[in-house]
């Protein structure tokens, strides 16, 4: 499964972002705020799983961080919902994206933990620019061209490898030992 998931992860870019280029394209202001409700109610429901787990165990340290990060998502999701349009949303989507920043920050992997939370900035700059006519739907527009590319770029790079790959299978030479060994029992070892 590991040999295909660059391949695999080409084609979910590829397909999403064909599927979010052609519903953008066509119904872009709807695609955004769908995009921004299934977001907030997706955060609620992080929150409260972070919220019933981490309760009973929290203490000072890093679970209370866990805890606090789940409140903190489920008032974010709550706000979302509530209040969608204008000087709020853009409130809440800088918000986001600092808890974003702050979470990969704390982290003992900073990239790593920035590439598990793409969503959440796409999400975060989605939030940032709803009250602005037009640049969400640009930037949906935008990050759904780049996911086709990106999808493609990852097509093409592990095709690439493949064929080093078995070009080096194919140059190198397989050299066998002929060994020949006896079977040692208790009548030979004597």
């Amino acid at each position: 499964m590991k040999k295909y998931k660059n391949n695999l992860a080409g084609v979910y870019y590829i397909t999403f972002g064909l599927i979010f280029a052609i519903v953008s394209f066509l119904r872009g202001y709807e695609m955004v705020q769908f995009l921004y409700d299934a977001s907030a109610i997706i955060l609620i429901i992080i929150g409260v799983i972070k919220i019933i787990i981490y309760l009973p165990i929290s203490s000072f340290g890093n679970r209370s961080f866990i805890l606090f990060d789940g409140i903190l998502k489920v008032l974010i999701g709550v706000l979302m919902l509530c209040v969608q349009i204008g000087v709020v949303s853009t409130i809440i989507g800088i918000i986001l994206i600092i808890e974003i920043i702050a979470n990969a920050i704390i982290s003992k992997k900073f990239v790593e933990s920035l590439k598990k939370s793409v969503y959440g900035l796409i999400v975060g700059l989605l939030a940032i620019f709803i009250g602005f006519d037009g640049i969400a739907v640009l930037i949906l527009r935008i990050l759904s061209i780049l996911a086709v590319v990106y999808g493609i770029v990852l097509l093409i790079i592990d095709t690439t490898n493949q064929n080093k790959k078995n070009k080096k299978l194919k140059n190198s030479t397989s050299e066998y030992v002929d060994a020949s060994y006896e079977e040692v029992t208790s009548e030979n070892a004597k």
